[in-house]
């Protein structure tokens, strides 16, 4: 194109010049890396290039070349030959480059759907430490060159290579400057724009329809730890897509599901016509791309109008400390790309929590308890110690786990029974990520919602109806803050709680979470099974209790209570105590007593599924009355479905139970008296009421969960751990147990010790045949010996690791200090491997929630074995383990000890039970 070539004589035109000297600050720091930190933003009235005063702007940048740009309004001007904007610049760094915006009013832009825009670069400062002036002009050679690259671009986004160029005009001045790791300082003076001729009128265009369409966007706010969408409370709650219907997706719960193609048009209208978003991975250039410090050089694939029904971009799960910086980039390349809709970035990580977080709107912290040696206790810590490793202004969420780990399901053989995840093991994981302070809550499946395999629609039932809850509780949950964790004290319990059965597998890690302990961990007593997390918001109070039965992970129990007490800090008067549940709200009958340390509220009929609100008047009240009456029927039917689902499966595995070992004691009454209720609930739901329907659903829950943790009890009482078997896991695999059990007495044949080096007798033995690393982390102090204490024999393998620097010692390890793994030992295809050992802990063990761990390569870490508590003085521990083996190949056994303590192993065995 050619420029025409205006005058003064032509048009009527003027300058713009600033000369900087008031003491507002007119540039714009519009654009930085999130590794830059604007430090300085004034008017300096003592040193300036002429006049009274400059503009100072001083960055700190962490990384080389994150790349800033200040823009500065300008009158609109058309863009001819002799347009030239000048500023006079000192630095202490060179690189600065002065530039103008033009704009293209007619030319929509594909990956933003705006009119597009480009910034026209001069040439950079060259001198360091002296006043300089820069300039750009719209010169002739500088737009062609400009518009060819344009074309190019479009040509790769759109398939077209047309550029609008009617109505172009230039509107902002900018400075373009790629800083150097440190501190970066600008002094800007005497601004010079012009000759400044004014479009024509006919520019306004597609700007204003744009924003037009873009007013009906939902408008998505994050901070103060909440997450908005048009001013409104909003707790996302999300899966994986799986094929489903999306009308069960919608029936489920769910208002976010997690897609994999974010082009996926039809998906997105499925969505949109149930009301519901998407969360999807955004685009993403080429990892050897990540690394470039200017986005717009790097080709994302629009993100375009068709994307709107996707609330918010998932780069990725368990993502690790090592790929902060290149997941910082991609999402601040994403941001770049979605400015119009302004989407939040999150992404579920392992490790960083705090650095991912600077340059994320949201960070998941997941790790699966179920089936594992983590007790319900160490998991809420750990839940809790993430949330604090985090940023506190901005939300965290979590996975749950909905359905047995892929690695439970790796080394089982066909024609065992395959694990389930108890309904009420879905409610604990909900509450405690809410009680922890999580305000997303993401359910991990790998298979549809509407999967027939057992426990399917238990777990459809269970999302459903703990979604509901926490809708009617979204107000609360959604912006409230935790204000204390405190201890729930038994009144007159139905049920006595098991004694301990000294087992130490997952207790809770005391030196965890310095100086946050219970009253009854500070009083010396053992730590309560029940704490209630305290959450305050503008709209009130609300006690959510979470049960953290020993061995739930395994198989929860009865988790009901006649009566129960709680202290908390006074909220001022107490009007009134509310209960809400799924299918009513109603005062919750209590007693309450202000004494000097807080009022302590005494409750009657406390179980899994309470909620309390406290409140000073009842204006919260109503619009759950509301609510809850458009979703009670269909509550009240989830209630009653879930029950029986449940009470169908139980007497079945029950029954295949009693045949191998010895019947629990009242079993078969309590189940039939569980259908009788089932039957009842049915009545009571035929006559709308559907209170009672969840009462009575509940009871048979409740009395399910007896039998269950009867039967699971019975079959681990001789074992070190629920993993110890491999079919004690959960209730669903137990009769695979008592046949494995079976198989072992009846197999005639079994080996020597495989391990002989396991006795620790040898030192040049270990040495030679054992795999051994310790941490290279220079504020770990690692070591690993042979003691002279042992079981057995002379010696033992000592391990220990402290803080280089005990004042200041690591929050959190990501590597074990110290690692030992066993020669290969060769097992077979068709053989039963018996791996017994003994263990000696000296002193907790704090920076991690795991302690000393022992695993086994055929199953891995879902069947490690835990300890994070001292052993008693001069006492060993034993422990077994009961593998099967699939195929043939190598067993290894790992001894890691992954935080700061003192622990020994000793008579480390591994006996192979041949088959007949």
């Amino acid at each position: 194109m050619v420029l025409a070539a205006w005058s003064a004589a032509s048009a009527e035109t003027r300058m713009l010049r600033e000369g900087f000297d008031s003491p507002r600050t007119s540039w714009t720091v519009e654009s930085t890396s999130r590794l830059v930190q604007t430090s300085r933003h004034r008017r300096n009235g003592t040193f300036a290039h002429d006049g009274g005063a400059s503009e100072e702007v001083v960055f700190s940048s962490k990384l080389i070349a994150p790349r800033v740009v200040l823009t500065h309004r300008a009158p609109p001007a058309k863009v001819f030959d002799e347009l030239t904007a000048s500023l006079w610049v000192y630095s202490n760094q060179v690189g600065a480059q002065l530039g103008v915006r033009i704009r293209f009013p007619h030319q929509i832009d594909p990956r933003t759907e705006e009119p597009m825009w480009v910034d026209l670069l001069g040439p950079p400062c060259r001198k360091a430490n002296q006043w300089q002036q820069i300039s750009c002009r719209t010169s002739q050679d500088a737009i062609d060159a400009q518009l060819r690259r344009l074309r190019s671009q479009l040509r790769s986004r759109s398939g077209t290579s047309s550029v609008d160029t009617r109505d172009f005009h230039v509107d902002r001045i900018v400075l373009h400057m790629e800083l150097p790791a440190g501190t970066t300082s600008l002094h800007l003076d005497d601004l010079e724009f012009g000759p400044i001729i004014s479009p024509d009128a006919s520019a306004e265009s597609t700007e204003s329809v744009a924003r037009t369409r873009e007013s009906t966007l939902p408008r998505v706010s994050i901070g103060d730890d909440r997450l908005l969408i048009d001013g409104q409370p909003f707790l996302p709650i999300f899966t994986p897509y799986h094929g489903e219907s999306i009308r069960s997706v919608a029936e489920s719960g769910v208002n976010v599901l997690w897609i994999r193609d974010a082009s996926d048009a039809a998906l997105l209208q499925a969505l949109k016509d149930e009301n519901l978003f998407a969360m999807a991975e955004p685009p993403r250039p080429p990892d050897r791309e990540i690394g470039v410090s200017n986005p717009d050089a790097i080709g994302l694939l629009p993100l375009t109008s068709e994307t709107e029904p996707i609330l918010m971009w998932n780069l990725g799960t368990q993502l690790k400390p090592d790929v902060v910086q290149q997941t910082a980039t991609w999402a601040n390349m994403v941001r770049d790309a979605d400015f119009r809709m302004a989407r939040p970035v999150l992404a579920d990580v392992v490790g960083s929590e705090r650095d991912y977080h600077r340059d994320l709107d949201l960070v998941g912290s997941s790790r699966h308890c179920l089936h594992t040696s983590t007790s319900p206790r160490a998991y809420f810590d750990l839940l809790r110690w993430k949330r604090r490793l985090s940023l506190p202004d901005k939300p965290s969420f979590t996975f749950v786990q909905t359905e047995p780990s892929t690695a439970n399901l790796a080394g089982r053989p066909e024609a065992r029974v395959v694990p389930v995840v108890e309904p009420e093991q879905i409610f604990f994981q909900v509450y405690a990520a809410i009680a922890a302070g999580y305000k997303g809550i993401g359910y991990w499946k790998h298979t549809p919602l509407t999967t027939d395999a057992p426990g399917g629609d238990e777990r459809r039932l269970a999302m459903s109806l703990v979604n509901t809850h926490l809708k009617l509780l979204e107000p609360w949950v959604a912006t409230g803050k935790v204000s204390a964790i405190v201890p729930v004290t038994l009144g007159a319990p139905e049920a006595e709680p098991a004694p301990p059965r000294g087992r130490r597998f997952g207790l809770p890690l005391k030196k965890l979470l310095p100086g946050d302990r219970s009253s009854d961990e500070a009083a010396g007593r053992p730590p309560s099974e029940i704490l209630a997390a305290d959450i305050r918001s503008e709209h009130g109070v609300l006690i959510l209790p979470i049960w953290l039965e020993e061995g739930a992970q395994f198989q929860p129990g009865p988790m009901t209570a006649n009566e129960v007490s709680f202290v908390i800090a006074p909220p001022g008067e107490i009007l009134q105590v509310w209960e809400v549940t799924t299918t009513g709200v109603a005062p919750l009958p209590h007693q309450s007593e202000r004494f000097s340390g807080g009022t302590r509220i005494r409750i009657s009929g406390f179980d899994q599924y309470s909620a309390i609100l406290i409140t000073h008047n009842s204006s919260a009240i109503e619009p759950l009355h509301r609510r809850i009456a458009e979703t009670r029927t269909k509550s009240a039917r989830d209630w009653i479905d879930l029950a029986s689902a449940k009470l169908t499966r139980v007497i079945s595995v029950h029954n295949e139970v009693a045949e191998l070992a010895p019947r629990a004691i009242r079993s078969d009454s309590v189940l039939a008296e569980a259908r009788r209720r089932i039957e009842r609930a049915e009545r009571e739901f035929e006559r709308g009421n559907y209170d009672e329907v969840r009462r009575e659903s509940r009871v048979v829950m409740q009395m399910t969960r007896s039998v269950q943790r009867a039967d699971w009890e019975q079959a681990t009482g001789q074992l070190t751990s629920g993993v110890s078997s491999p079919y004690t896991i959960c209730f669903q695999t137990l009769p695979d147990h008592w046949r494995l059990i079976a198989a072992i007495g009846k197999r005639e044949r079994r080996s020597e010790n495989l391990l002989r080096s396991g006795n620790f007798e040898d030192a040049a033995t270990v040495n030679a045949r054992w795999e051994h690393k310790h941490s290279q982390d220079d504020a770990v102090r690692p070591a690993a010996e042979l003691s002279n204490r042992s079981a057995e024999g002379s010696y033992s393998l000592r391990m220990h690791a402290r803080p280089a620097d005990p004042s200041r010692p690591p929050g959190e390890l990501d590597v074990p200090p110290v690692r030992f793994v066993s020669p290969a030992i060769r097992v077979y295809a068709g053989q039963i491997v018996l791996i017994t050992g003994k263990v000696q802990l000296a002193s907790p063990v704090s920076a991690s929630l795991d302690g000393l761990v022992v695993t086994e390569s055929l199953l891995g870490t879902v069947g490690a074995l835990r300890w994070n508590q001292p052993t008693p003085e001069n006492e060993w521990e034993s422990f077994t383990l009961i593998r099967e083996v699939t195929e043939s190949g190598d067993l290894h056994v790992a001894l890691e000890l992954r935080g700061f303590g003192d622990a020994r192993v000793d008579d480390l065995q591994i006996i192979a039970v041949e088959a007949d």
